[in-house]
This record gives C-alpha cells, structure tokens and sequence, in this order.
C-alpha cells in the first residue's frame, strides 16, 4: 500500500517491493502525489520497476520509520532525528549508499569535528564545534542504519569500522555525602523546596519523578505515628515534543496524562505528560521515613488551603505550583541552585 510522508520540509512515497520498505524522496506534496499516482498505476499494469540508487537520505527515512519508531523513546526520537537532520543529511544526504566507502564515511567522521555545532532554537550557549559525544551519537545511528542495508540487501557491506568509532566520555555529576545533605535539608525553609529534597534524598527519587508523584499514591498512616508509610513510583513528569507523540503512535499507551495547554491558541510545539519510566526496573514501592511522612502531611494540609481558591487545577500533584499545575523539573533545579 503505497503512502506518503512528510519529512522536513520534503515529502516521500513509500511503497513495498518483496515485502521490504522503499522510499523515493520529493520537494513537494504535488510531486510526491504524481509520483505516488505514477506508482500506482505501473503496478496495476505489471511494468513498475523501483528505482535501483538509494541514497543515504532514503536509508535514513527508511531506518527511522522501520527501526526508530519501534525501538526510541519521544526523548530518543527528538535527539536521534535531530542528530540525523542536523549533521548528517546535510552533509551526505544525496550520496548514493553504494558511494559510502569506508574512506568515504572516515572523511565525514573527520569533517565532523571540524565543524560548529547547530544551535538549537531557545537554548542559549556559545558558539561550539560538535561535540564528541554528539559524534559517537551519530556513528551509533549510522551504524545500525547501514547493517540494517545489508540485511535489506541495499549493501553489500557496513562501511564504519569499529576503528573508526569516536570515543565519548560522560561528565560526572556532582552529589551531595550525608553531611551536606542534612544540612541542607535543615537549613531550608521553602516547604516546597524541602519537600523535593526530602523525596529526592530520602526515597532516591529522580527529578521526574519527584515531579510526577500523585496523592493517590502516596500512603502516610496519621493515625499510626507515620508507621509504614510508602509511595509507589510509576510515572515521571516529562516534556516531549508534540511532533515525537504524533510519530510514535505505537508507544501513545506509554502516556498516562496530558496536562491541559495554558493558553489553547498559542500552537505549543511540546506536550507536558505523566508517562511510564523508561525501565520496568524504576516502578517500585518505596519506604517512606516517618520524618518525610511527616513533613509531606504538613504539606498536603498546606495545599487544602490553596485547593479553596477557584483557580487552583487538581490533578492530584504531590509537588506544584500554587495553582495545581505542574512544576518542571528545571524550575525546581533552578530553586535548588537559588538556595545552595
């Protein structure tokens, strides 16, 4: 079944030969749907012969479609499209994969990390060359990309060699030993703030899910002195793009929640959710020591008293704002370094 799929700012035709994917590539909707017509009309005839030169632009859409909806997260697929858009197809988007020699591919590697990083829209940073953790990124993509051509018989062999793959190193992120964090946790007075402490240091809860906790599963025990008081982890609060949640479909049961947008006319470009944790692993039951138990009791009575205002939105957040809407994770990091 022949289809069409805007990519960027072009469009494809996607169509089946011996069951496996082929995309031909179009400036614009009018050209892809004369093509698709074209398609259409050779195959009922018997006479259509698909193209034979895939280039490595039609290999990308073909392992995004065929690979990457399958297998990435929205993070994932915003990062790994972005990557693939920003510094690949520019580069060697119209180059033939058969043309993708091993020299060819180390040439690219190297012009790589003589280039500037692609700023992106509304993040301030100074002007940079690609990072070496973008490059591996990329060599990873490109990798499983062109092993994917030769199962489809696209080519006879994958280019990159493992001589050739980048090294990355992660930077290590700062934490805090006992002595700090209990002086931190006395020393604040902003009982929002404390709360996310306290939840982030005592039940070794990440920022995300901190954000996400709902009443609903949180269990205090008042009446027994805070005996046995427990949470349940099973959702985060995430930002993912609109674009990412139209694509991957297939993965829409991974959302529990879409928050409602605070202006309905002004064409958001994210979506702000409550979705699973990326792992089974991160779904748990935690403990919750009889001082936090405490503390986030005092809090829940705090909020009866903003929940009395007619503005105020419920969704049941253990952490927001004074409204009942969502606080993000980088708010509360913002907060945190007001405070340290």
């Amino acid at each position: 079944m022949e289809s069409i799929v805007k990519r960027g700012k072009s469009f494809s035709v996607v169509y089946y030969v011996d069951g496996k994917p082929k995309w031909e590539s179009c400036e614009t909707e009018t050209q892809a749907k004369e093509r698709k017509i074209e398609i259409e009309y050779q195959q009922s005839k018997g006479t259509f012969v698909p193209p034979s030169i895939m280039t490595v632009s039609d290999l990308l859409d073909n392992f995004i479609e065929s690979y990457g909806k399958s297998k990435w997260g929205f993070s994932a697929y915003d990062s790994n499209v972005g990557l693939l858009n920003n510094y690949v197809i520019p580069e060697i988007g119209y180059l033939p994969i058969k043309n993708c020699t091993t020299k060819r591919m180390t040439t690219f590697f190297d012009s790589l990390r003589k280039r500037d990083a692609v700023q992106l829209p509304g993040r301030k940073s100074s002007p940079s060359l690609v990072s070496d953790r973008n490059i591996y990124d990329i060599y990873n993509l490109l990798n499983i990309a062109f092993r994917l051509a030769v199962e489809w018989e696209e080519l006879g062999k994958n280019p990159l060699t493992r001589s050739m793959k980048p090294t990355a190193t992660r930077g290590t992120r700062d934490s805090w030993d006992g002595v700090t964090a209990l002086k931190a946790l006395t020393a604040c007075e902003v009982t929002r703030l404390l709360v996310c402490m306290h939840l982030a240091v005592a039940c070794s809860m990440r920022n995300g899910e901190v954000c996400g906790l709902r009443w609903s599963n949180v269990t205090l025990n008042p009446e027994n002195d805070f005996k046995d008081a427990e949470l349940n982890v099973d959702v985060q609060l995430s930002r993912i793009s609109r674009k990412a949640y139209e694509e991957l479909k297939r993965k829409e049961n991974q959302i529990k929640f879409i928050f409602p947008e605070v202006y309905k006319d002004k064409g958001y470009k994210s979506l702000l959710v409550l979705k699973t944790p990326k792992t089974l692993s991160s779904v748990r039951k935690v403990y919750i020591p009889r001082t936090t138990a405490k503390l986030l009791y005092m809090w829940k009575n705090m909020q009866k008293e903003l929940k009395t205002d007619k503005s105020f939105q419920d969704f049941d957040l253990v952490v927001s704002l004074d409204n009942g809407r969502p606080i993000e994770g980088r708010v509360i990091m913002k907060m945190l370094s007001s405070f340290t």
